[in-house]
């Protein structure tokens, strides 16, 4: 009905982190008190997977000089509804998903699809480690860096064995968090091809070798098997298909080239005079020409191999530089951390203790630390989720759940209650109620 005076009835939405309401106010008067008036709800969004949350527009009582529409009429509230577009899971993208036998890596980028309400633990595994490696093994979000892509490194890791190209997968998986959306989450594979490295000259130089030749494997793929050339060196010419070359040698090479061939160096003959034909290092052997004589050749292998170890950050080291002496080059790994392969990348591992104690702590979802690599016996477990630490041995991890879900229970005047800290104990946490006039209790 028509009021004698103005009537102003409030508007406000019972969650603003859901909805916001507008005007803040509506106001009828005598001329307009038939006129609809419009009121815009407009939904707040979130980053968090919460589902579909419901929320009420409230209406206050009508405030106005008219005493029929003074305080006495309450206009009814509205449920709103206001729908989730986020997604719990996990994101990813990555360079390319092929690694390879000779180290080469790929890189796998990891964040989560929604902002979660306690933190994410992330295991990192592949199913063959014969294939490939991955680092790091563990990752941490939180509701902070839930959106920051964190990097995984994926290394072909070499078999030794004469096979194809090999498909393994990367496993995701969210561990461990009290964030319900992610602690229930399905693994991810990530497939990944190893592809294969087959150098036959790793098998057949010695055939060439022992003819003075080299061995030269013009396509490593196995699928092109039996493609090693035996190849002639120094003065002498010709080359031959998975067999012995027959070479040309000139000039006092004709007689001499295999004094030179047998130390693994090249005949060459100066000029067309007599007694001049010298023993030649072959490249990247070095040393000085030797006049009817083995010369003195050095052969530092890392100068041909060094950036296998540089590319995964490691160094290369030759022990024995003879010529003869192939194939004992090794890639070891930098200070702090530990471990040598003999002619490909190695594994490193972190010197100190938490290299044989990294599994101690692993076992319960925690991470090992050694703060001092020189002192003994001060390596610990660290709480990936929740406070607490151990000095030499698990830690005992505390974890009140009261500290993420205690506005569920402030919100309706109860206090939050969480007997037991332990990270094996998720779920317990109580909503009780307070005041002499109220008793009840309500799990989680």
């Amino acid at each position: 009905s028509s009021p004698t005076s103005d009537v102003t009835i409030g508007l406000s939405s019972e969650d603003p982190t859901e909805g916001l309401v507008t005007p803040a106010s509506l106001i009828f008067s005598a001329a307009t008190w038939n006129t609809p008036q419009t009121v815009t709800v407009t939904a707040v969004n979130d980053d968090i997977a919460d589902g579909t949350q419901v929320y009420t527009v409230l209406t206050a009582p009508c405030v106005s000089n008219d005493l029929i529409y003074n305080a006495i009429v309450n206009p009814p509230d509205m449920v709103v509804r206001n729908l989730d577009d986020d997604v719990a899971g996990l994101v990813w993208r990555s360079d390319t998903l092929e690694t390879s036998e000779d180290g080469t890596s790929t890189r796998i980028y990891v964040k989560l699809g929604s902002q979660p309400q306690a933190g994410v633990s992330l295991t990192v595994n592949v199913t063959d480690k014969t294939e490939g490696a991955a680092n790091p093994e563990y990752l941490l979000f939180t509701s902070a860096t839930w959106s920051i892509e964190r990097t995984i490194t994926i290394t072909g890791v070499d078999d030794g064995l004469d096979d194809a190209d090999i498909i393994y997968d990367v496993i995701l998986n969210s561990l461990l968090s009290t964030d319900e959306e992610y602690r229930n989450q399905n693994e991810v594979l990530i497939p990944v091809r190893n592809l294969a490295v087959l150098d036959e000259c790793v098998d057949n130089q010695q055939i060439c070798l022992a003819a003075g030749q080299s061995c030269r494997d013009p396509n490593t793929s196995p699928l092109a098997k039996s493609g090693w050339q035996c190849m002639c060196t120094g003065s002498s010419t010709g080359s031959a298909r998975a067999t012995v070359a027959t070479c040309t040698a000139t000039g006092e090479c004709i007689a001499n080239s295999l004094t030179c061939a047998t130390a693994g160096q090249a005949c060459f003959d100066v000029s067309t005079r007599s007694n001049d034909w010298v023993c030649r290092c072959i490249p990247p052997s070095v040393g000085a020409d030797a006049i009817g004589r083995v010369a003195a050749c050095v052969l530092d292998e890392c100068l041909i191999h060094a950036s296998e170890c540089t590319a995964v950050g490691q160094v290369c080291n030759d022990p024995n530089q003879g010529s003869t002496d192939l194939g004992d080059w090794t890639c070891n790994c930098p200070e702090p951390q530990v471990g040598s392969a003999v002619g490909k990348p190695a594994v490193c591992q972190w010197k100190g203790e938490c290299v044989t104690r990294y599994s101690t702590c692993t076992e319960k979802g925690q991470t090992c630390n050694d703060p001092d690599i020189n002192i003994s016996g001060d390596w610990e477990c660290l709480c990936l989720i929740g406070q607490g630490r151990s000095t030499g041995t698990s830690a005992s991890c505390l974890l009140d759940e009261c500290i993420v879900n205690n506005a569920v229970c402030t919100t309706v005047s109860q206090v939050c209650v969480d007997p037991n800290h332990s990270p094996d104990s998720v779920g317990d946490w109580s909503c009780n109620c307070q005041g002499s006039d109220a008793e009840g209790t309500a799990s989680a």
